[in-house]
Protein backbone atom coordinates (compact mmCIF):
# COMPACT_ATOMS: atom_id res chain seq x y z
CA UNK A 1 0.00 0.00 0.00
CA UNK A 2 1.53 3.38 -0.94
CA UNK A 3 2.00 6.07 1.72
CA UNK A 4 -0.70 8.70 2.18
CA UNK A 5 0.63 12.07 1.02
CA UNK A 6 -0.57 15.60 1.73
CA UNK A 7 -3.33 14.69 4.15
CA UNK A 8 -4.81 17.97 5.41
CA UNK A 9 -7.00 18.79 8.40
CA UNK A 10 -9.06 21.87 9.27
CA UNK A 11 -7.67 22.05 12.84
CA UNK A 12 -4.77 20.83 14.92
CA UNK A 13 -4.95 18.78 16.99
CA UNK A 14 -7.41 16.89 14.81
CA UNK A 15 -10.82 17.10 16.55
CA UNK A 16 -11.82 13.60 15.40
CA UNK A 17 -8.69 12.01 16.87
CA UNK A 18 -9.29 9.23 19.38
CA UNK A 19 -6.53 9.09 21.97
CA UNK A 20 -5.68 5.65 23.29
CA UNK A 21 -3.56 4.66 26.27
CA UNK A 22 -1.35 1.57 26.27
CA UNK A 23 0.68 0.00 29.05
CA UNK A 24 4.00 -1.79 28.93
CA UNK A 25 3.34 -5.41 29.82
CA UNK A 26 5.57 -8.10 31.28
CA UNK A 27 5.64 -9.99 27.96
CA UNK A 28 7.16 -7.16 25.85
CA UNK A 29 3.77 -6.12 24.45
CA UNK A 30 1.72 -2.94 24.66
CA UNK A 31 -1.54 -3.74 26.43
CA UNK A 32 -4.85 -1.86 26.58
CA UNK A 33 -5.12 -2.58 30.32
CA UNK A 34 -2.63 -1.96 33.09
CA UNK A 35 -0.84 -5.19 34.05
CA UNK A 36 -1.80 -6.55 37.50
CA UNK A 37 1.78 -6.31 38.76
CA UNK A 38 4.90 -4.38 37.94
CA UNK A 39 8.01 -5.76 36.33
CA UNK A 40 11.59 -4.76 35.74
CA UNK A 41 13.45 -4.78 32.45
CA UNK A 42 17.19 -4.27 32.48
CA UNK A 43 19.44 -3.28 29.60
CA UNK A 44 22.81 -1.69 28.96
CA UNK A 45 22.27 1.92 27.99
CA UNK A 46 25.74 2.64 26.64
CA UNK A 47 25.69 0.21 23.69
CA UNK A 48 25.91 2.05 20.33
CA UNK A 49 22.65 1.97 18.39
CA UNK A 50 22.30 1.99 14.61
CA UNK A 51 18.46 2.06 14.50
CA UNK A 52 18.03 -1.03 12.36
CA UNK A 53 15.22 -2.43 14.51
CA UNK A 54 17.36 -5.15 16.05
CA UNK A 55 20.03 -3.27 18.00
CA UNK A 56 21.54 -5.16 20.93
CA UNK A 57 20.16 -3.93 24.26
CA UNK A 58 17.21 -2.23 22.54
CA UNK A 59 14.03 -2.68 24.57
CA UNK A 60 11.02 -3.29 22.33
CA UNK A 61 7.32 -3.50 23.15
CA UNK A 62 4.97 -4.60 20.37
CA UNK A 63 1.32 -4.00 19.55
CA UNK A 64 -0.67 -5.41 16.63
CA UNK A 65 -3.67 -3.41 15.44
CA UNK A 66 -6.70 -5.55 14.63
CA UNK A 67 -8.02 -3.09 12.03
CA UNK A 68 -6.62 -0.50 9.66
CA UNK A 69 -5.47 2.39 11.84
CA UNK A 70 -3.99 5.79 11.08
CA UNK A 71 -1.58 7.16 13.69
CA UNK A 72 -1.22 10.92 13.70
CA UNK A 73 -0.33 13.73 16.03
CA UNK A 74 1.87 13.63 19.07
CA UNK A 75 2.68 10.64 21.22
CA UNK A 76 3.77 10.58 24.82
CA UNK A 77 5.31 8.00 27.11
CA UNK A 78 5.21 7.84 30.89
CA UNK A 79 8.10 5.69 32.09
CA UNK A 80 9.45 4.82 35.53
CA UNK A 81 13.19 4.29 35.28
CA UNK A 82 16.36 4.18 37.31
CA UNK A 83 20.03 3.85 36.48
CA UNK A 84 22.13 2.03 39.08
CA UNK A 85 25.33 3.90 39.81
CA UNK A 86 24.16 7.18 38.24
CA UNK A 87 21.84 9.98 39.29
CA UNK A 88 20.95 11.06 35.74
CA UNK A 89 20.62 9.55 32.28
CA UNK A 90 19.21 10.20 28.82
CA UNK A 91 15.99 8.53 27.67
CA UNK A 92 15.33 7.79 23.99
CA UNK A 93 11.89 6.57 22.85
CA UNK A 94 10.89 5.86 19.28
CA UNK A 95 7.71 4.47 17.74
CA UNK A 96 8.43 2.14 14.83
CA UNK A 97 5.97 0.55 12.46
CA UNK A 98 6.31 -3.00 11.19
CA UNK A 99 4.60 -4.56 8.20
CA UNK A 100 2.47 -7.69 8.28
CA UNK A 101 5.65 -9.68 7.69
CA UNK A 102 7.21 -8.23 10.86
CA UNK A 103 9.87 -6.19 9.05
CA UNK A 104 10.40 -2.69 10.43
CA UNK A 105 9.19 -0.04 7.97
CA UNK A 106 10.59 3.37 7.12
CA UNK A 107 9.23 6.33 5.18
CA UNK A 108 11.03 8.39 2.56
CA UNK A 109 10.29 12.08 3.24
CA UNK A 110 10.09 13.11 -0.41
CA UNK A 111 8.82 11.14 -3.43
CA UNK A 112 11.40 8.53 -4.44
CA UNK A 113 11.26 9.57 -8.09
CA UNK A 114 12.45 13.05 -7.02
CA UNK A 115 15.42 11.41 -5.27
CA UNK A 116 16.31 9.41 -8.36
CA UNK A 117 15.92 6.06 -6.57
CA UNK A 118 13.52 3.18 -7.08
CA UNK A 119 13.73 1.55 -3.65
CA UNK A 120 13.89 2.89 -0.09
CA UNK A 121 16.80 0.49 0.47
CA UNK A 122 18.88 2.85 -1.70
CA UNK A 123 18.53 5.59 0.96
CA UNK A 124 20.67 5.12 4.07
CA UNK A 125 18.89 4.75 7.42
CA UNK A 126 20.92 7.54 9.03
CA UNK A 127 19.67 10.16 6.59
CA UNK A 128 17.29 13.13 7.03
CA UNK A 129 15.45 11.99 3.91
CA UNK A 130 14.32 8.82 5.69
CA UNK A 131 11.87 8.91 8.61
CA UNK A 132 12.18 5.96 10.97
CA UNK A 133 9.31 6.95 13.25
CA UNK A 134 8.39 9.61 15.79
CA UNK A 135 10.73 9.80 18.71
CA UNK A 136 11.69 11.76 21.74
CA UNK A 137 14.82 12.37 23.79
CA UNK A 138 14.88 13.67 27.35
CA UNK A 139 17.52 13.97 30.02
CA UNK A 140 15.82 12.34 33.01
CA UNK A 141 16.75 15.20 35.37
CA UNK A 142 14.73 17.55 33.11
CA UNK A 143 11.50 15.58 33.41
CA UNK A 144 9.52 18.32 35.23
CA UNK A 145 6.40 19.30 33.29
CA UNK A 146 5.48 22.94 32.64
CA UNK A 147 1.76 23.02 33.58
CA UNK A 148 1.14 26.34 31.83
CA UNK A 149 2.51 25.38 28.40
CA UNK A 150 1.38 21.74 28.48
CA UNK A 151 -1.81 20.62 26.76
CA UNK A 152 -3.56 17.23 27.02
CA UNK A 153 -2.12 16.22 23.64
CA UNK A 154 1.34 17.77 24.13
CA UNK A 155 3.49 17.92 27.26
CA UNK A 156 6.14 20.61 27.65
CA UNK A 157 9.13 20.20 29.93
CA UNK A 158 10.27 23.42 31.57
CA UNK A 159 14.06 22.67 31.51
CA UNK A 160 14.65 25.34 34.17
CA UNK A 161 15.86 23.04 36.92
CA UNK A 162 17.56 19.69 37.27
CA UNK A 163 16.00 17.10 39.55
CA UNK A 164 18.48 14.26 39.77
CA UNK A 165 17.59 10.78 40.96
CA UNK A 166 18.49 9.35 44.31
CA UNK A 167 20.74 6.41 43.55
CA UNK A 168 18.79 3.17 43.35
CA UNK A 169 15.34 4.85 43.31
CA UNK A 170 12.77 5.13 40.52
Amino acid sequence: MPPVENLSFSEWPVPEAQYEKFFLSNDAKLAAKSPPSGATISFLGDVPAIQMGNDPEEVVFEYTFQRKTRLLGTSKAVLYMSCPGHDDFDVFVQLRKAGKDGNVLTHINIPMQDLGVTSEKEVGDINPLKFLGPGGVLRASHRAIDPILSKPHRLHHDHTKEVNFLLGRL
